[in-house]
């Protein structure tokens, strides 16, 4: 039996006093007919050193004569150590075991002869089974090499309960050769031999007999098996066609549910942008990274443009940010409502210190002393603390106010302090530098909600519950007030000279005061329905920003009066308004000498606005003297410009000029265009001249002139007709199409010319896609074929024409006003762009036909998503003068040109895009956004890891 070295043996093995008879006890001859015994053999040994030999005769004599497609085996064979359940009555489970085996198998070692529990299991069966089978298998008797002649049946060799029982020495199965490694295997002869000879005594059975049913047996089951490999071959190349192409359709599936989740995610963007702009930002992030389709990229510019001005985010997990100062380099600070100090840097956007109160009461009212190293902030309990900003430490320095104190400022250099509060009082404090003394209290009646402190001016005014009063600096002498229908919340002095201060109050109606006048300057209702909370001058004193409880920045623009007064006219630049925050805007300050204004919000957070230029970038590629008529770009990245001062061909990647043999020329250009892959320039000149030039070269190809009649510009001194629209079709070859103002639309070739077709009036632009060219003349549009010059349709439009890529859709200006774009094959209208009136003075179809693009005469660009026509947020602002031509970029970028002459490439890349959206969200949609918009998908995460912090 197998066991570690047993010294005793198991307590209550006794089986002459057992209390259970044997199943059955029969002689040898009788041993078929017994009833069916669960077992064929039981294996006794002793654990050490015939563990492995008695585990591999359990399996080997197992598998043997058993057939392949036969489970359970022919042998059944028994060992403890596989047999018995856990927790089973050993004992017992041992008697039973003998009882229901047919014969037993007895592993002879010295350990096995002096082992008692071996000696108690031949004892049982010796007692219980006297004339049943017993099988001896040497394993371990002086040298494998000595015969087993001499060994000692039935004396020492054996347990003692077997010594006498052998009449005759036995035929023992010898296996002292077996220990060691990849011996006990059926693939060794000499196992499968001793294998055989035991299962002979098992069964009765002839040993030769036995060994060659399991050799058939193993010979069958190979052919079986190269009949099924083969079989198996074909079920797995069938199974790999059936797998490539499932896992094709899976792609398929997966492509799909990509581009659906993209474009739920774009159109959650675009209907969430006027609103949320930092949601709507990562939205359309994510809607670009999961499948960048067209509407991911009309999602991302809308998302940027719909607050041109919007450049970054900040974020505090302290709630409301309630006041702001800034400091010289570069830092924004802010109270905050759950009683703690927040300073941003401002040129990376994060939150670097965050310094707690000991009270941890709502800030409000805060300044920066001079040193720009402490910072004096109010309670809403009406104490008054210091902040160290380089210990990041706080300390409670004064109280006095009963309620909110409302304002805190540093005055005469710091040396002293002013604080106001809705308890209705102003104070007056003397610092020095670590404590505050108080000084004088003025009590005004009502709540105070601002107050400016005017010095030099010698001016103290305060915003109160009904009236805006001024008073005289330092005496604290009441001088005048300006009473008020509403509560005035808020204050602003303008840093002009002007000495005027604005006013909003809880009606959102903005008042301009000053003490030149007794009635208001200006009185607006610039936000109806909603309060005003917040004010912030320009230095210029021109422009005036508006936080309002809506969570919209008005911006208030100051023109000169047109009539003889010489004062100011003030009116809503509705231009420049912009939405960006949730919850109310607190407070606003302008940096960086007015270029940027931080608005500052209820809901914890911050934005910082260019005060000039669109959020998607510009940049001034070029300037050319006399204006820009026309333009064109190259797939090579080459621009060629058509200027009333000559032409000018540009390597849009090195900057440089290109073809100086062209640009020599005086030629007054009207009409500009280049081949695709740059090797052709076409330029159509304000006498009715054509002039195709070659680029390779830089040498004339051909000089025609082919339109003719009186000039419109008589101011330039032209006899001729002016080309008005130039460009090239290159499939086969240079053919350039121009069209002047004598109404013709000529096809040039290298082999002759010939007119396409005749428009009633000037020929104000062409456009070519697909097989498909287009001419635009007076009120109708001309699509031809460019090759032989055969009419395919004609459609209203006017002025300015583009067609896409692949010549479907077209796009013209709009006799009703606005853009129609139509489609071409079936000729109906697809949809009327008519949010403006205005006719655009060019247009373009980019980024794969995915945008279109309109400038205006009002110095903007528009663009709209293509097919569905939705408007890409706000205009795109940043000439100075009427844009007069606009091309696409092979990389998408869109570039303009305007009548002062200046060309500017707007970057439209998606990368670029996602990153500019990245870098003005701020953060990474949170847990509870992933799981509202991407549900169980995980968020791919293209923007920072960083989570936006929890809202209290």
């Amino acid at each position: 039996m197998a066991r570690a070295v047993e010294q005793e043996p198991v307590p209550g093995f006794d089986t002459s006093t057992r209390s259970h008879a044997p199943k059955d006890v029969v002689n040898a001859a009788d041993e078929s007919a017994r009833p069916s015994l669960n077992y064929d053999a039981f294996i006794s040994y002793s654990r050490i050193p015939d563990d492995a030999i008695a585990e591999a005769l359990q399996n080997g004599l197992q598998r043997l004569t058993r057939p392949w497609y036969r489970i359970r085996p022919t042998l059944r064979i028994f060992r403890d150590k596989a047999g018995f359940a856990a927790g089973g009555d050993l004992t017992q489970s041992i008697a039973d075991q003998l009882d229901d085996s047919r014969a037993l198998i007895l592993l002879l070692s010295p350990e096995a002869t002096t082992s008692p529990w071996v000696d108690e299991e031949v004892a049982h069966w010796r007692a219980h089974r006297p004339h049943s089978t017993i099988i001896p298998v040497v394993t371990v008797w002086r040298a494998p090499e000595d015969d087993l002649v001499e060994f000692d049946w039935n004396g020492a060799d054996v347990p003692p309960s077997l010594r006498g029982h052998f009449e005759a020495d036995p035929l023992a199965v010898d296996l002292r050769w077996a220990h060691g490694p990849g011996r006990l295997t059926d693939g060794d002869p000499r196992f499968l031999d001793a294998l055989a000879q035991i299962a002979a005594g098992v069964l009765g059975r002839n040993k030769d007999d036995i060994v060659g049913e399991t050799v058939r047996m193993r010979r069958r089951a190979r052919r079986l098996a190269s009949g099924a490999i083969a079989a198996l071959v074909l079920l797995t190349l069938a199974s790999i066609v059936a797998g490539v192409v499932a896992v094709a359709n899976a792609r398929r599936a997966e492509e799909r549910a990509r581009v659906a989740t993209s474009r739920q995610l774009a159109a959650q963007s675009v209907s969430t942008a006027a609103v949320d702009t930092d949601l709507a930002l990562l939205l359309a992030v994510e809607s670009s990274a999961i499948e960048p389709t067209s509407e991911a990229l009309g999602a991302l510019i809308g998302a940027l443009n719909v607050d041109p001005q919007l450049e970054r985010y900040l974020y505090s997990n302290g709630g409301s940010i309630n006041d702001v100062v800034t400091t010289s380099d570069g830092k924004l600070i802010g109270s905050n409502a759950n009683g703690h100090l927040s300073v941003w840097n401002l040129a990376t956007g994060e939150e670097e210190m965050r310094i707690p109160t000991p009270a941890a009461r709502p800030l409000w009212g805060i300044d920066i002393d001079v040193s720009q190293k402490e910072v004096i902030v109010g309670d809403v309990d009406g104490d008054l603390f210091l902040f160290d900003l380089p210990s990041a430490t706080a300390v409670r320095i004064g109280s006095g106010h009963e309620d909110v104190v409302t304002v805190a400022r540093f005055v005469d250099g710091g040396s002293r302090v002013v604080t106001a509060s809705e308890d209705g009082t102003v104070r007056t404090w003397a610092f020095d530098g670590r404590t505050l003394e108080p000084l004088e209290v003025v009590r005004v009646g009502e709540p105070v909600y601002d107050a400016l402190v005017m010095q030099p001016d010698g001016w103290l005014v305060l915003a109160t519950a009904h009236r805006v009063s001024w008073w005289h600096w330092p005496e604290l002498e009441f001088f005048i007030d300006f009473p008020s229908d509403s509560s005035v919340n808020t204050l602003a002095f303008s840093r002009a000279g002007d000495r005027i201060v604005a006013a909003g109050d809880q009606d959102g109606v903005v008042t301009l005061n000053n003490l030149d006048n007794e009635e208001p300057l200006v009185e607006l209702p610039v936000v109806p329905g909603t309060s005003v909370r917040s004010l912030e001058f320009s230095p210029d004193g021109r422009l005036l920003y508006v936080g309002a409880t809506d969570g919209t920045t008005r911006v208030l623009r100051a023109e000169a009066a047109t009539d003889e007064s010489g004062g100011l006219e003030w009116s809503v630049d509705e231009g420049r308004s912009a939405r960006g925050h949730t919850a109310a805007v607190t407070a606003l300050v302008t940096i960086d000498d007015g270029d940027r204004i931080v608005a500052t919000s209820s809901s914890g957070e911050a934005t910082v606005r260019s005060t000039g230029s669109s959020n998607i970038r510009a940049v001034e590629v070029a300037t050319v003297d006399g204006g820009v008529m026309d333009l064109g770009v190259s797939e090579t990245d080459e621009m060629v410009l058509g200027a009333l001062a000559g032409p000018r061909v540009i390597d849009l990647v090195s900057g440089r000029s290109l073809l100086p043999s062209l640009s020599a020329r005086p030629d007054h250009v009207t009409g500009a265009a280049i081949a695709r892959d740059g090797s052709t320039v076409a330029l159509g000149t304000i006498d009715g001249t054509l002039i195709v030039w070659d680029s390779d070269g830089d040498e004339l190809i051909a000089e025609i002139e082919g339109h003719h009649g009186p000039s419109p510009l008589e101011e330039l001194g032209s006899a001729g007709m002016a080309v008005l629209a130039v460009s090239i079709a290159d499939e086969e070859g240079p053919r350039v199409l121009s069209g002047g103002v004598d109404g013709d639309l000529e096809v040039w070739t290298p082999d002759g010319s010939f007119t396409a077709t005749t428009h009633s009036s000037a020929a104000t632009g062409i456009a070519i896609g697909g097989d498909h060219a287009v001419s635009t003349g007076g009120a109708e549009s001309v699509v031809f074929d460019p090759v032989d010059g055969s009419v395919a349709s004609t459609f209203q439009g006017a002025g300015a024409v583009a067609m896409t890529g692949d010549g479907r859709l077209l796009a013209t200006g709009s006799v009703f006003g606005g853009i129609d774009v139509w489609n071409v094959e079936l000729g109906d209208l697809v949809g009327r762009l008519s949010d403006t009136a205005e006719t655009p003075t060019t247009l373009a179809f980019g980024a794969r036909d995915r945008i279109l693009a309109a400038g205006y005469d009002d110095h903007s660009l528009r663009l709209w998503s293509v097919p569905d026509l939705t408007r890409l947020g706000g205009d795109l602002t940043g000439h100075d003068a009427g844009v007069t031509s606009i091309a696409f970029g092979a990389d998408g970028s869109l570039y303009s040109a305007d009548w002062n002459g200046a060309v500017l490439r707007w970057d439209l890349d998606p990368a670029s895009l996602i990153r500019d959206a990245c870098v003005t969200a701020n953060r990474a949609l949170s847990e509870r956004e992933t799981i509202t918009f991407i549900g169980d998908g995980a968020s791919l995460r293209p923007c920072a890891e960083s989570e936006p912090p929890s809202q209290p």
